[in-house]
């Protein structure tokens, strides 16, 4: 029986632990401390599959999407990794786009993070780029070349 709660995100063990701070139209973005100082991050997309999200979120950054499975997730080893992991989500998600929700249960600094407009989902995907070592076709005078680095870890 699926829990009727729109907070509620299951994860693989069916414990109900992850706090799930926002969601769009696009998905749904959530966590939990598994360990002490030990974080999963994980991304629910609306859709199976969903392009701009699998663009976003890949393998060389850390993040795992199983076979067949409709979700993303990382593993990070301190709060510092959980806050650039949970902004990389939430701009995954379009957090922001008509149809943002932010989970008034979440944490201060998650509800913080977490853009309600358009224009702050722009400003906070530019941090992501930036934070991952990405550039885009306007910052490379039109060559795609979206340099990777280490994401998250």
């Amino acid at each position: 029986m699926e829990n009727s709660n729109k907070w509620y995100m299951a994860g693989t063990e069916g414990t109900g632990e992850y706090v799930v701070i926002a969601q769009t139209p696009r998905g749904r973005v959530g966590f939990r401390e598994f360990y002490p100082g030990n974080f999963r991050i994980r991304i629910e997309p609306a859709k199976v599959k969903d392009p701009k999200m699998a663009k976003m979120l890949l393998r060389e950054d850390g993040w795992k999407q199983p076979d067949h499975q409709p979700r993303y997730s990382i593993v990070v080893r301190n709060e510092e990794l959980l806050h650039r992991g949970v902004k990389q989500g939430l701009v995954a998600i379009g957090c922001g786009i008509k149809g943002t929700e932010i989970n008034p249960d979440a944490p201060e600094w998650a509800r913080q993070m977490a853009p309600t407009s358009t224009g702050l989902l722009t400003r906070l995907r530019n941090t992501v780029k930036k934070m991952l070592g990405r550039q885009t076709k306007t910052e490379t005078n039109g060559s795609d070349t979206n340099q990777d680095s280490a994401a998250v870890q």
